[in-house]
C-alpha cells in the first residue's frame, strides 16, 4: 500500500486498522526499508487517527450575555448545498445574539463571498484558511458547530468534520437530506438537533432550541458518543468483526 498524497491521515487508517490483526489468510508486503506496521501497529493508530481522543475534557463555552457562536468548519462544496447555508444566515442576520463564523473554501465559496459582499452582516464571517491549532483553538471556543448535506442525498452521510466538533465538546445542529440519520442520532444522543436540508424554517428553530439548551450537559454528551463510538478501538473492532463474518 501507498500513501496518496493530498489525503488527510484519517484516509489512512482504515489499512492501518487492519493491520493491526493480519488473518492468516492475507499476503502483506512491505517495501524495502519501509518499517513493519505489524510492529507497533497500535501507536501508529493512535498517531493517525483523526482525532486524537484526549482524556481532559474541554470546557464548553457559555456566552455571559446569553449569545451564540456558532461555526461552520470545512469544505464550501456541491454536495454541502452552500446556496442552502446562504439562505439559513441570511434568515439570522437580524438575531443580533447569534454570530456565525465559516472556516473553509470550496468551489461554492463565491456563493457566500457574494452574499457577504452584498448584504455586509455583522453576525457573519467568513475565514478561508487558518492554520490547524489556531482552527482547533476556534472550535474550542465556540457554542455550537454546524452541518450541512445537499437535500438530494439518497445514501447516508457521516460528515468527518462532525468529529472536531465532538472532539472539542461541541453541541452540532445538522441540516441533512431524509436519508442521513446523523441529526438523528444526535438528538437521540444528546449533543444536537436536526433540521431539513431543504427547509429554513426547521434550521431557526434548531437555533432556538440551541440557545435554551443546556449547552454543557449537550458537550459532555458529545465526548461521551466519540468516545463510546469513534475511537481506534472500536472502529478496529468494526473491521476485523465484519471481516471475520464475510469469511464465514
Amino acid at each position: 500500500q501507498r500513501r496518496r498524497p493530498g489525503l488527510p491521515d484519517q484516509a489512512q487508517v482504515v489499512f492501518l486498522v487492519v493491520l493491526k490483526e493480519i488473518p492468516d489468510d492475507i499476503q502483506v508486503r512491505f517495501r524495502p526499508g519501509r518499517t513493519d506496521l505489524r510492529q507497533g501497529t497500535d501507536q501508529v493508530l493512535q498517531a493517525l487517527v483523526f482525532p486524537d481522543i484526549t482524556e481532559e475534557e474541554p470546557e464548553t463555552k457559555q456566552a455571559d450575555n446569553g449569545g451564540i457562536t456558532v461555526l461552520y468548519g470545512g469544505n464550501l462544496g456541491r454536495p454541502q448545498s452552500i446556496p442552502f447555508l446562504v439562505e439559513c444566515l441570511q434568515s439570522r442576520m437580524d438575531h443580533e445574539d447569534e454570530k456565525y463564523l465559516i472556516i473553509g473554501s470550496g468551489t461554492e465559496e463565491r456563493v457566500l463571498d457574494s452574499f457577504i459582499e452584498r448584504y455586509r452582516p455583522s453576525n457573519i464571517e467568513h475565514i478561508k484558511e487558518l492554520p490547524r491549532k489556531e482552527y482547533e483553538e476556534i472550535v474550542s471556543s465556540c457554542d455550537a458547530g454546524l452541518i450541512f448535506l445537499d437535500s438530494r442525498f439518497t445514501i447516508p452521510n457521516f460528515p468527518s468534520r462532525l468529529l472536531s466538533y465532538l472532539q472539542a465538546g461541541l453541541p452540532v445542529i445538522t441540516c441533512t437530506d431524509d436519508v442521513t440519520d446523523i441529526g438523528r442520532i444526535a438528538e437521540k444522543e444528546g449533543f444536537g438537533f436536526s433540521s431539513s436540508s431543504s427547509d429554513t424554517a426547521s434550521f431557526g428553530e434548531a437555533v432556538e432550541r440551541l440557545k435554551r439548551a443546556d449547552r454543557a450537559e449537550m458537550g459532555r454528551a458529545a465526548r461521551r458518543y466519540l468516545k463510546e463510538n469513534c475511537s481506534v478501538q472500536k472502529t478496529y473492532d468494526l473491521i476485523i468483526s465484519a471481516y471475520k463474518l464475510s469469511k464465514q
